[in-house]
């Protein structure tokens, strides 16, 4: 089904007050599921948005957090996020680590007791826009193991980062894991095999079923030990520094019950060099790159022809089974 622009836009704040998000809050959260659901990559994107309305309809989430804050020092703040919207949080971090950098150079906010923020695109894209150089990275619970462990040891920690230059955007979006359970459940939906060293089953050996690494949650990291140490990286700059949920600790153990802690690390370009010389220093590497070789992919390159295209068109392309759901979440009180 083709969906306008605006109407999909309004259908996402719509349901978004429906459970109580205020109108501040909503504006914030629909503007990150826009931004997601631009790249077309088919999952952390608006697919990924009843989950959350059935969240907070259930109270396991809260709409509207009460932000407390934790550490205020120099250029570092670290706040407890309420168990509240993981989007919402990381919106709240990225806009306070520019805050914090344009009085300090650099700033870095932290979030604890917080849920999944989706992706670390739209935050890191806001960020781009306005002028910084900013990274965005979650800890998440599971969903990370090693070649011949049958244990689950951390989560597979996304991060991302971007950096316009004069005629494009450097996007980069992604978890420790080779895949992330969107896709993989993407892939076991179309009937696909994976490589055998995206993940293990239950028993720890390697497999080519999807359904298989979804049920054991055995995901294998990037590069194997070089994967799993920079989830260990962003565990750090997150969890253990922001005191929140370290690895798979259970509610007993952290008496917190938002899972997930997310981090922003902002540089003020201006502190530096002017934002135009930043972008033409950017268009300058991409441009030896593709000097280099004319085939290399730039990280982003897609996400802007996919946006590009819809803009063009003026609508979303989104599935009859998503928009018949919305409708009824819409219609339910």
């Amino acid at each position: 089904m083709n969906i306008p622009i605006a109407d999909l836009e309004h259908r996402i704040k719509a349901l978004l007050l429906n459970v109580g998000v205020n109108a501040e809050n909503t504006e914030k959260v629909t503007d990150v599921y826009m931004r997601a659901s631009y790249r077309e990559v088919g999952h952390h994107d608006i697919h990924d948005l009843l989950s959350r309305i059935g969240q907070i309809k259930e109270k396991a989430i809260k709409p509207n957090p009460v932000y407390k804050l934790l550490t205020d020092f120099g250029g570092i703040q670290c706040y407890d996020g309420d168990n509240a919207l993981g989007e919402l949080n990381s919106y709240f971090i990225t806009e306070k680590s520019m805050e914090l950098a344009e009085l300090h150079g650099i700033g870095y906010c932290t979030i604890r007791n917080s849920n999944h923020f989706l992706a670390a695109a739209p935050f890191v894209e806001m960020a781009d826009e306005k002028g910084f150089l900013t990274i965005v990275m979650s800890k998440s619970p599971g969903g990370l193991s090693l070649p011949g462990v049958d244990k689950n040891l951390t989560g597979n920690n996304p991060f991302g980062y971007a950096a316009g230059y004069n005629d494009g955007k450097l996007l980069f979006d992604i978890c420790c894991a080779y895949s992330s359970f969107g896709k993989m459940q993407a892939m076991k939906d179309e009937g696909q095999l994976v490589p055998e060293y995206w993940g293990n089953d239950r028993n720890g050996q390697p497999s080519t079923k999807p359904e298989e690494i979804l049920e054991s949650g055995l995901y294998m990291p990037i590069g194997e030990h070089k994967g799993f140490g920079i989830a260990l990286l962003v565990e750090l700059l997150s969890s253990v520094l922001g005191d929140g949920v370290l690895l798979n600790q259970e509610l007993k153990d952290s008496e917190m019950k938002g899972k997930y802690t997310q981090s922003a690390l902002s540089i003020d370009i201006k502190k530096i060099m002017t934002v135009d010389k930043f972008k033409d220093r950017v268009q300058q590497m991409v441009d030896i790159l593709r000097g280099i070789d004319p085939k290399i992919y730039i990280p982003g390159q897609r996400s802007i022809q996919a946006k590009a295209k819809i803009d063009e068109l003026g609508y979303f392309q989104i599935s009859d089974d998503l928009i018949g759901k919305m409708d009824l979440a819409l219609s339910e009180n």
